[in-house]
């Protein structure tokens, strides 16, 4: 069985290229061939940070976990960090289109403050998921230094 370094040489290509493709072919049994733009909603990629900022993975490790594109993920995280919810929503590119005549029966869309309430409360819900992980972590990091000290302390008694 050849390495990933091994492959490289053979195939001259990026030994980075060929692990993200080992490990693509590892978490989801397959690697895609590339696909057409694909649109992706706030949701969608709020749950992509989410999953990020609450598990110790890579960036590399969710984009394959989400079928994704590691600058991608690496994009959507920059534009959280900086601009909130509000950066991560799809805008419109382009010259504006004509005003069209509107509809007999108009659908009753929510309500921009409604629509900002639900996305802002969603933001708060990542945030907290994040403080609370860290929180874990540091308890978890208190508790093994605790220990090493406990029993570094009794080691010295005997």
């Amino acid at each position: 069985m050849a390495t990933s370094i091994q492959l490289a040489r053979e195939y001259n290509l990026n030994s980075r290229v060929v692990r993200s493709w080992i490990q693509t072919y590892r978490l989801q049994g397959k690697i895609r061939h590339s696909r057409n733009k694909r649109i992706f909603d706030t949701d969608f990629k709020l749950a992509v940070i989410d999953y990020y900022q609450t598990h110790e993975v890579t960036i590399a490790e969710v984009a394959a976990r989400f079928d994704l594109l590691p600058g991608q993920v690496s994009h959507w995280r920059t534009l959280f960090k900086t601009g909130g919810i509000e950066a991560l929503r799809p805008h419109q590119k382009g010259r504006k289109p004509k005003q069209m005549k509107s509809p007999k029966h108009p659908e009753k869309k929510p309500t921009s403050s409604e629509l900002s309430e639900n996305e802002r409360l969603k933001a708060e819900i990542i945030k907290l998921k994040k403080e609370l992980y860290d929180a874990r972590l540091d308890a978890a990091i208190l508790k093994k230094a605790a220990a090493l000290f406990w029993n570094s302390k009794h080691d010295g008694k005997r």
